[in-house]
Formats: structure tokens, sequence, C-alpha cells
């Protein structure tokens, strides 16, 4: 079984660079800077941020549907963000969680068999 693994467009999280702290605060995002090379894994570029790097952190709805497997999250996006069409180095070493849905936004499946 294949599978693609896509971040969300960097377009959708623009207008979040342009806020000042207040404004952030009010959609419950705030600016953060990277502490470290590795822990601030930025959800629209599949890349982590650099130590110095800024950050937005705030909630993205990745499964929005209308019954109990709506999902949301807290994620990071990178200022400097650009989408990936390849499996990069965030990957590694992270744990991937990977849940299949049918049309009807139902779970199908949450265990994948890999290749040995």
């Amino acid at each position: 079984m294949a599978y693609g693994i896509a971040g969300p467009p960097r377009a959708d999280y623009t207008r979040y660079f342009a806020m000042d702290s207040s404004d952030l605060a009010r959609t419950a995002a705030r600016r953060v800077v990277a502490d470290v090379d590795h822990g601030f894994p930025c959800r629209a570029s599949l890349g982590d941020a650099r130590s110095g790097e800024d950050s937005i952190l705030l909630n993205h709805v990745s499964h929005d549907v209308a019954n109990p497997y709506r999902t949301a999250y807290a994620i990071y996006v990178r200022e400097q963000a650009a989408r990936s069409d390849q499996l990069l180095p965030v990957f590694i070493g992270r744990t991937l969680s990977l849940r299949g849905f049918g049309g009807d936004g139902m779970r199908r499946s949450s265990v994948m068999e890999t290749e040995r």
C-alpha cells in the first residue's frame, strides 16, 4: 500500500506572521523561537526549525469532519517554510501515526503493515 505525506499549504498560515503577540493570543497562537535544532517540526515544510528560527505555534484541524474522529492539534509553522515532495529527515527517529478514513470521515484502519 502506498501513501503520501504532505504538509498543509504555508499560505494557510501567512496571516499569523504579520500579527503581534496580542493578535496571536486572540487566535490562541503564539510566536516561538527554536532553542534547539531538532524539536520544532514545521508541518508546512516537514522540516525542523533551526535554533534561533521563528515559528508560529497554533492549532490545526487536520480531519475536519462532523463526527467523533474530528482531529485538531498544536503544530509549528516556520516563516520560511517551503513544501517538499519527499520524505525528509524530520521523520527520522519519530513515530508516525497513520490512520485511514472512509468517505464518511469515519476511521477504517489504524494499523498499517510494513514490508520487511
